[in-house]
């Protein structure tokens, strides 16, 4: 349903659950690095983490959040050379929307289309994970 995709992607990344996630795997994510400098990451994976009930809990500026019932992590592979740090980064993605996550370098992978017969570490992808708690 088109309208319904349109409408979604007006949200911010970091309020939307597991579900919301698992149709777009295998698509890609804007991430911005700098001012200047954008990179795309592909979301490979969600994973989810066990059901617990909701916490609230109040952060110094006055607000109240609630943890997730149901946690999760979104894996992303991203092209070869050096990661990121880990660090919040502003993502966006044309159906999803855009929002701040926070992501960690999580290892690396040899690419499936690599051409480097060698393992040095800039031949390899790098994984990130976004944790959702």
């Amino acid at each position: 349903m088109p309208g319904s995709e349109k409408q979604l992607s007006q949200n911010d990344l970091s309020t939307l659950e597991h579900g919301h996630f698992n149709d777009h795997v295998g698509t890609a994510f804007q991430v911005q690095v700098g001012d200047a400098h954008r990179c795309t990451l592909t979301l490979v994976e969600v994973k989810t983490g066990k059901a617990r009930p909701k916490l609230s809990f109040s952060l110094a500026d006055g607000t109240t959040r609630e943890t997730r019932e149901r946690p999760f992590t979104l894996i992303f592979e991203g092209e070869e050379g050096a990661a990121m740090e880990q660090d919040s980064y502003q993502i966006s993605h044309g159906v999803l929307g855009s929002g701040l996550l926070c992501l960690s370098p999580h290892g690396r992978k040899k690419a499936e289309d690599a051409q480097h017969p060698d393992c040095h570490d800039h031949a390899l992808n790098v994984i990130y994970q976004a944790v959702f708690s």
